[in-house]
């Protein structure tokens, strides 16, 4: 089962996407709601897009 993204609408009708891993946990959310279809889809588009060149910050406590 390959990772998958799920696109569906919270209790206020707003789209929200989450992220699945093959053992079906959720790996990633949206964490905001959209208020259209399109929107949430586009949220998801620039992900898979940047993800690749997207770069790892390490934070630690001071």
């Amino acid at each position: 089962m390959p990772y998958k993204f799920q696109m569906y609408t919270d209790r206020a009708g707003d789209w929200r996407w989450r992220f699945i891993a093959p053992n079906n946990k959720k790996m990633a959310d949206s964490g905001e709601g959209y208020k259209s279809e399109s929107g949430c889809m586009n949220a998801i588009e620039v992900i898979r897009r940047e993800a690749d060149e997207s770069k790892i910050t390490k934070l630690v406590p001071k």
